[in-house]
């Protein structure tokens, strides 16, 4: 588990708590934090000569509001040498741009999003490091600063994990 873990949230497979969090005011809102990043398992090798490395993100709202649907980003940067880019996330069941959640994130619930990083192969054997936002803007040029999510804290949806992309 990577970054600052939020008082009212737990990891996916701890035993759900609920928190006293304090009296709701008309301006509590939702806010989206990454709890988990993990990338575990083989990679895939495909014909296209793509290779497909598993991720998987655990996001959880540490506000007092609903979050509606969310887009999610994956960004990679390759530490040597130093080269920063958007690398497709694809999550099953949903085609092209980026992933998107499906409903309502409930206060104080997680979403477990699992899917694959697509990486050309020759990335093998690099040392990569890839931050995960929630709700993203990245295509949405006509949306508010927010996005999608208005929230208690914009500044705390990205998180970051770092590997060595693995060879076939």
């Amino acid at each position: 588990m990577l970054g600052a873990r939020s008082p009212y949230c737990q990891a996916a497979d701890e035993p759900r708590k609920f928190f006293r969090l304090r009296s709701l005011t008309a301006d509590d809102l939702a806010d989206l934090v990454i709890i988990e990043i993990k990338s575990e398992g083989p990679s895939k090798p495909q014909p296209s000569g793509q290779t497909l490395v598993p991720l998987e993100v655990v996001i959880c709202n540490q506000g007092h509001r609903s979050a509606q649907a969310f887009q999610i980003i994956a960004e990679a940067r390759f530490l040597f040498p130093s080269v920063q880019e958007f690398v497709p996330f694809l999550l099953q069941g949903q085609e092209g741009g980026q992933p998107f959640t499906t409903g309502f994130l409930e206060p104080g619930e997680n979403t477990r999003i699992t899917g694959f990083l697509q990486f050309d192969t020759s990335a093998q054997g690099q040392r990569i490091e890839v931050t995960v936002e929630a709700d993203s803007c990245v295509g949405d040029s006509s949306l508010p600063d927010w996005c999608r999510v208005p929230e208690l804290d914009e500044g705390n949806n990205r998180s970051t994990i770092e590997f060595i992309f693995p060879r076939d």
